[in-house]
């Protein structure tokens, strides 16, 4: 009886695992990169709600004046959102900031929102949009020429003070 010679069998099956491994790591590095990009798509909407809130407190503020006196420019809100998106690592080219669906530009330009002016329990909705080409690592929106944007918005209402007069009589009764 003839039994098959070991060292045969496994000559055979040289290079099978190479291919069956070529085969495997292409779709895991696909489906890994996929999970990367969706993770940091998160990450990234994280960055643009908590950039839209600082933004809309900072406008629902209705300060004028700054704690040492000094004029509050119209483009404090802008400026805290790009402070924050810039803060956490991400670039603000293309980012655009709106109050109550009015554009705001990026100081020394004045914008044409009035957030300062706004009374009491006025609404501040502040709205940022920025272009997902600022977030993305993977190379795929590139190659399907996807021209998409991450959007977050944020609403407060004005917590300017009501101004209140005190007269002398009223405060000796």
């Amino acid at each position: 009886m003839n039994r098959p010679n070991p060292k045969n069998v496994h000559v055979q099956r040289h290079g099978a695992a190479t291919v069956e491994f070529a085969f495997c790591i292409v779709p895991l590095l696909i489906i890994l990169v996929g999970i990367w990009e969706a993770g940091r798509l998160v990450e990234a909407q994280q960055v643009l709600n908590g950039a839209a809130r600082a933004g809309a407190r900072a406008a629902a503020s209705g300060r004028t004046l700054d704690s040492g006196g000094t004029p509050i420019p119209s483009g404090y809100p802008y400026t805290v959102v790009e402070s924050y998106i810039q803060d956490s690592g991400l670039s603000t080219a293309g980012m655009h900031v709106s109050i109550n669906g009015k554009e705001m530009f990026a100081p020394p330009a004045v914008s044409p929102v009035d957030w300062q002016g706004a009374k009491q329990f006025d609404k501040m909705q502040v709205q940022v949009t920025l272009p997902m080409s600022n977030v993305r690592w993977a190379f795929l929106p590139e190659i399907l020429a996807l021209d998409a944007t991450l959007t977050a918005t944020s609403d407060w209402y004005s917590l300017r003070d009501i101004p209140v007069s005190v007269t002398s009589d009223t405060m000796h009764n």
